[in-house]
């Protein structure tokens, strides 16, 4: 299927791994998901109004702005997308990381705890020890290993360095003492992610 595409329409934001573009078709608004630098279309969602996150009989579903249903009802608790993603809860209140299609890219029960939403493309995590906290990825990898006492709330700012977009700041506690990373995420997506430490005592 051909689609008429006007290039003054066109937008890109990437968070995380993803490219995620806004084109006007036909007078219609499309959001369109390119995986980062291999141009691998993810999926197309028409955003002529937001999707819904409804609830029926106490449980949470996902319909499309035609109010057709995306998601069935069947979760605790849904929160809004981030990035592809979808925070939701079982029913017995386990997180998990789900995309568009309802399919779990960071399984129920996996964590005790998730952040809501990402941030950057990062989001928080908490083991099921209840002890120590990590950073994962939007594609579910581990970007820090869970071994910190604590982390703060992510946060997202313009790199020092020209040209290399938004890092995400985390400053967190290990041993008692105040640590802090910086997760540049213009680093090359084929490598672990790279640290620079900072002095930040909290």
């Amino acid at each position: 299927m051909l689609i008429a595409v006007e290039r003054k329409c066109l937008h890109l934001h990437r968070c995380g791994l993803f490219l995620f573009a806004w084109v006007q078709a036909f007078g219609d608004a499309f959001r369109i998901a390119i995986k980062y630098r291999s141009l691998h279309l993810l999926f197309a969602v028409s955003q002529k109004e937001p999707m819904e996150i409804y609830q029926e009989d106490g449980l949470y579903g996902l319909k499309n702005d035609c109010g057709e249903v995306l998601i069935p009802p069947q979760y605790r608790e849904f929160y809004p997308f981030s990035c592809g993603l979808a925070c939701v809860r079982n029913s017995s209140y386990q997180y998990a990381y789900i995309n568009i299609f309802n399919k779990a890219v960071v399984p129920f029960g996996k964590y005790i705890w998730v952040d809501p939403q990402f941030k950057g493309g990062y989001a928080r995590l908490k083991t099921n020890d209840n002890k120590y906290w990590g950073i994962i990825d939007i594609t579910g990898k581990i970007a820090v290993i869970p071994n910190l006492d604590y982390i703060r709330p992510l946060t997202v700012k313009p790199s020092s360095i020209k040209g290399w977009g938004d890092c995400v700041l985390v400053h967190g506690i290990y041993s008692g003492k105040g640590v802090g990373y910086i997760i540049d995420r213009m680093s090359r997506i084929n490598l672990p992610v790279d640290f620079e430490f900072e002095n930040n005592e909290l």
